[in-house]
Order: C-alpha cells, then sequence, then structure tokens
C-alpha cells in the first residue's frame, strides 16, 4: 500500500509510559488514515470506471469486426466469452481487484486508529484515576510500592516494639 501506511501500521500501539504523546499524535496519525482510506476508496472507483470503460471498448470493438476476434456467430455469449478471456478485460479486472483490496487494508488501518482513539481515551481514564498507581506498570512503584513499602516498615517497627517489650 505505501509508505504512507508503514508508517501508520508502526505507530498504531499504545505506550503507557508516554500516554501525552500518543494522545497528542492521535489527531494527526487519524487524520492519516482517514485520508488514506478516502485516496484508496477513490483509487477503487476510479478502478471501476476504468474497467466499465475496457468492457465497453472491447465489446463494441467485437461486435463491429466480429471475425477479427474469431467470432463466427454473434450471439451474446459468443461476444460475453471474447469480451471476458481479452487481455486488456483482464488487465482492467487485476487493476480493480489490487484497488479494492488497498481499499479494504486502508479501511481496516483507519478503524483500527478509531479503536486507538478510544483505547487512549480509556488509558487516559484509568490514569487519571490513578488505576496504575502511577505512569509505571511493570515493577514496584506508585502506591503499590509505597504500600509495601509502608508494610515492611511497619513489620520492623512491630518487630523492634515487640523485643523491647519482652526484654522488659
Amino acid at each position: 500500500m505505501g509508505l504512507g501506511t508503514e508508517y501508520l501500521r508502526q505507530h498504531l500501539a499504545i505506550h503507557i509510559e508516554s500516554l501525552h504523546t500518543d494522545a497528542a499524535e492521535q489527531p494527526e496519525l487519524a487524520c492519516q488514515a482517514g485520508e488514506l482510506y478516502a485516496s484508496c476508496q477513490a483509487k477503487s472507483r476510479q478502478a471501476k470506471l476504468h474497467l466499465d470503460s475496457v468492457l465497453a471498448t472491447v465489446e463494441s470493438e467485437v461486435r463491429a469486426e466480429p471475425a477479427k476476434f474469431g467470432v463466427i456467430k454473434t450471439t451474446e455469449n459468443a461476444i460475453s466469452t471474447v469480451v471476458t478471456l481479452d487481455t486488456r478485460v483482464k488487465a482492467a479486472q487485476q487493476e480493480l481487484a489490487a484497488a479494492e483490496r488497498e481499499s479494504g487494508e486502508a479501511s481496516v488501518l483507519y478503524t483500527a486508529y478509531d479503536h486507538r482513539r478510544a483505547m487512549l481515551k480509556l488509558e487516559g481514564d484509568l490514569y487519571i484515576s490513578n488505576y496504575w498507581g502511577g505512569s509505571h506498570v511493570q515493577g514496584q512503584t506508585g502506591q503499590a510500592a509505597t504500600a509495601g513499602r509502608l508494610l515492611q516498615e511497619q513489620e520492623l517497627e512491630d518487630a523492634r516494639t515487640h523485643r523491647h517489650s519482652g526484654s522488659a
């Protein structure tokens, strides 16, 4: 599909440790994905129009000079067969198939950026509510680490108090 597609695919990931950067980039990346999708849709429509034109041209040529195309009896079936087998028609059909595939891939990418937008919002909400206990997910950080340290300090204090009260 192109360099733009690869760039957009590489930037789909969300990084918990830098939500602000991901959120700041989201509108521009989503806009690029939307523009890519619109461009691919237009290319697909143009390929369809080109195929229709080629079909009409070939059919017209076959009807005008059937012998040139090896048609002895000009029936609808014979004309249809010759049109279908014409190399220009096959090439136009392949162009349309490729354009439709690109359009489908761009649609998926556009949808992925819409999902990314929703996920960024949810991750932001979790961050604001301090769900992660800080900006780091892995390791002992934030409230979990503080609670762990407080618990260890309390156990040490209890042990000291117990030792001092037992010796008195």
